[in-house]
């Protein structure tokens, strides 16, 4: 029995001792986590948390005097504060690495906020969760069309062209065509990226891009023969696409993030002052139509509406679409096939909007 009892006093300790040695672990973890973003140590928080350099910065840590974590296999949910956690994982070398957080990442506030104000982040987000929301949203598609209209004065074209005849054959004349192009941005513009269109009357050349840094000038030469008449252009062509040089070439300022906040506000305020598809179809007998009506109906919607007009009064019709999509309408009650008389049934606001919507189809 005394045997028993020891054995199993002996057990009771080391199991203790695993757990000390396995909270000083992550303590020191945490410390030296916390201590690598309080001092701004870029190579030591990716080495930890390789996820955090998705975000704009991380938010300072004030470590509490007893560090609260769970224990879920060999993950553990670390508490900092009220806000603030880390989801740290034990790898099979016994080593340890943070998969997500909450409350670390920081974006600039006027990012953060076009981002609440348009639904794509939400409180019960982690940052990963919130980090791949920026990468793939709406706004970065509007910062994409935003640098797409900024490179086209990236570049400045100034042709030279001249007349000769043709070495080789004396019968030929040929003209030698010049492109000077010259970088008028602050960045290196990757040859890759775009290209050199050369057009004449007798059609269109391309030169492949070089790499071009600021303020220089590169030459792209061409030679045509048959010479005709006309003046030779070039112009710059871009071959990457919108998400690839958003990647590439933007840096977005806080101005810009404030102008971007004030186009989600106008969205909000758009979306809140739209009437759904089945109230206009209600509606078009009390009031005329307007541009914010219609401005996101397909070709088929648009045709759709202005058809329940009709179907308002009973028209009966010959199409087979429009008959098939009224007839599962519970207010749609069939009286004729008449045109004329159900147009002449029609009050001022839907006459009117008949014609309108005719002029957005």
């Amino acid at each position: 029995m005394q045997s028993y009892f020891k054995t199993t006093f002996y057990l009771l300790l080391a199991f203790m001792l695993t757990a000390c040695s396995g909270d000083k672990k992550i303590r020191d973890f945490v410390e030296a986590f916390a201590t690598a973003v309080n001092n701004h140590d870029k190579q030591a928080i990716e080495q930890m948390y390789p996820a955090a350099s998705k975000a704009d910065s991380l938010t300072s840590i004030v470590l509490p005097e007893e560090l609260d974590f769970e224990q879920l296999g060999s993950t553990y949910i670390v508490k900092l504060d009220s806000t603030k956690n880390l989801t740290i994982k034990e790898n099979e070398d016994e080593s340890l690495s943070i998969i997500d957080s909450h409350g670390i990442f920081a974006y600039r506030d006027t990012k953060m906020a076009f981002a609440i104000a348009t639904g794509w982040i939400k409180e019960d987000m982690t940052d990963i969760q919130i980090a791949e929301n920026f990468t793939d949203t709406l706004f970065v598609t509007y910062l994409a069309d935003k640098l797409m209209s900024q490179m086209k004065s990236w570049f400045t074209v100034t042709d030279y062209y001249y007349f000769g005849p043709r070495k080789h054959k004396s019968n030929y004349e040929y003209a030698g065509f010049v492109a000077t192009v010259t970088n008028n941005s602050d960045m290196v513009i990757q040859g890759t990226d775009y290209e050199v269109v050369h057009s004449w009357y007798a059609g269109t050349k391309r030169s492949s891009g070089k790499d071009i840094h600021p303020t220089e000038h590169l030459q792209f030469v061409t030679e045509w023969y048959h010479v005709g008449e006309g003046i030779p252009s070039s112009r710059v062509n871009f071959k990457i696409s919108k998400m690839e040089a958003l990647e590439k070439y933007f840096k977005p300022t806080e101005k810009d993030y404030e102008n971007y906040l004030r186009v989600a506000e106008q969205m909000k305020e758009k979306a809140a002052s739209k009437s759904t598809f089945d109230e206009l179809m209600d509606q078009t007998a009390q009031r005329k139509l307007t541009e914010n009506d219609l401005d996101d109906l397909s070709s088929t919607e648009l045709r759709i509406l202005r058809n329940s007009i009709y179907a308002h009064h009973g028209y009966i019709f010959k199409k087979q679409d429009m008959s098939a999509y009224f007839s599962k309408q519970k207010w749609y009650e069939p009286v004729t096939g008449d045109m004329g008389t159900v147009s002449a049934q029609l009050n001022s606001n839907e006459s009117y909007n008949v014609r309108f919507i005719q002029q957005h189809e």
